[in-house]
């Protein structure tokens, strides 16, 4: 798994990301934005961003050379130089972006832990805010206590009691 130090927003670290983002369906549950074809440092080519962002959950120092699929020579594929016009597009950048492309596909699971965010909107965890942020980049967490008690976009009230204890 990959370090568990980056995190893009609350509480949502890359390792939380990733055990999401393993569970997308690449064929189904993605949607390509274009010819996503690239070729990695393990010598593969992923035909899309969210098959190499699976690899690179599971291998954290996978790299990704260049675009195009992988250069093959008789039998063996390789991994052409590192040489890239490619924007610095990240492998962190391309994680977030498989989540947010994804997160309706994304369970968020049961384990409430409530986040306040910005637009006065308790979300029930990390993930749920998570997914949130994907539509407001500039979402950020605000004190609980600032916060009307209005959950996600079910606009559904609930105090935070409520929403710690299950009760909703």
């Amino acid at each position: 798994m990959l370090k568990n130090s980056i995190v893009w927003c609350h509480g949502q670290t890359i390792v939380e990301l990733c055990q999401s983002a393993l569970e997308v369906d690449c064929e189904t549950g993605y949607q390509e934005q274009g010819n996503e074809t690239l070729c990695a440092s393990d010598g593969r080519t992923y035909r899309n961003q969210c098959y190499f962002v699976k690899q690179k959950c599971v291998v954290a120092d996978l790299t990704i050379s260049y675009l195009g699929p992988c250069e093959t020579t008789s039998n063996l594929t390789t991994a052409a130089p590192v040489t890239t016009t490619m924007d610095p597009l990240d492998e962190w950048q391309i994680l977030k972006r498989v989540f947010c492309t994804s997160n309706s596909t994304i369970s968020c699971g049961t384990q409430p832990n409530p986040i306040c965010g910005s637009n006065r909107q308790i979300y029930f965890n990390d993930c749920m805010f998570a997914k949130a942020k994907c539509q407001d980049d500039l979402l950020s967490v605000l004190p609980v206590n600032q916060c009307s008690g209005i959950i996600g976009r079910r606009r559904k009230r609930s105090t935070l009691m409520e929403l710690v204890l299950g009760n909703k």
